[in-house]
């Protein structure tokens, strides 16, 4: 029986597929077949296609390069203005900060004032002491951070060494 299976699996001698696998679409073996295939990928950086691109748009819609160079001014304008409204909301607190700080700070140095005052001169000192640590630890973080910030805005190979501050 296992004779059986293996001769209808074998292939016929003549080495031609068999008849099902005949397609009228599909070329013969003696049938020469030329075909030539194209690939090709256009590619540009920036808001605007290249020129050439701009007038086959116009092949396809009448005022296809109008548009789209319209859209592209239309959007650099938007980017401004977000950019414009990003900065003046991050300089409102920013300022909003410092005002803030300023006041928290002479309000404990206030209070240290009045514990000196009171008699209580070791606790009073102690009080505005850390303040004034809190206070320069504040401007040293944020001198920090605006150094790490500007490294990763420069060249990676040009990054100064930040495992210690430089105070």
């Amino acid at each position: 029986m296992v004779d059986d299976k293996r001769s209808a699996i074998q292939p016929d001698s003549t080495d031609q597929p068999p008849a099902e696998f005949d397609r009228p679409d599909r070329p013969s073996d003696a049938q020469a077949v030329d075909s030539e295939f194209l690939i090709a990928r256009q590619m540009w950086y920036g808001p605007l296609p290249p020129p050439a691109a701009l007038n086959e748009y116009k092949d396809v819609v009448a005022d296809g390069a109008e548009r789209i160079v319209s859209m592209v001014e239309q959007q650099t304008i938007h980017r401004m203005k977000m950019e414009e409204m990003i900065v003046e909301s991050d300089l409102r607190l920013a300022q909003r900060g410092q005002w803030i700080g300023l006041a928290v700070v002479l309000a404990v140095l206030a209070i240290a004032g009045y514990m000196a005052y009171l008699g209580a001169t070791t606790a009073a000192a102690v009080v505005a002491g850390i303040d004034l640590v809190g206070l320069a630890a504040v401007f040293v973080y944020g001198s920090l951070r605006g150094r790490v910030i500007q490294i990763e805005d420069d060249d990676p190979e040009e990054r100064p060494d930040t495992s210690r501050p430089n105070i």
